[in-house]
């Protein structure tokens, strides 16, 4: 489904909809072949064209997926305020289950 979702943004541009889905093609770059370089480039696309449209909580998901990648470009601390920027969206978009995974301290 994540490629899926990919295929329809590029051929038919960025969705609501689409954010989640796509943003986990970037696990499966990491997973399958082993490109995290690749997996972080697809994760910071989809959250900055999420930002830039104003879509929440789905920026905000999409920013809990990448504080779980993160450490494998960018220091620790940095996934830590990623988590803690995709709680505050989750809880005010009432994605209360998703927040809880965000817990830092």
């Amino acid at each position: 489904m994540s490629l899926e979702s990919l295929r329809i943004w590029i051929g038919h541009g960025p969705a609501r909809p689409l954010l989640g889905p796509a943003s986990h093609t970037a696990f499966t770059a990491m997973a399958t072949y082993g490109d995290y370089a690749a997996g972080w480039r697809v994760m910071r696309r989809v959250l900055a064209v999420g930002e830039a449209r104003g879509y929440e909580p789905e920026t905000s998901q999409v920013r809990f997926l990448s504080s779980l990648v993160g450490c494998w470009a960018e220091p620790v601390e940095r996934s830590v305020e990623e988590a803690r920027r995709a709680r505050e969206g989750l809880i005010v978009g009432g994605e209360l289950t998703n927040a809880l995974h965000t817990r830092t301290s």
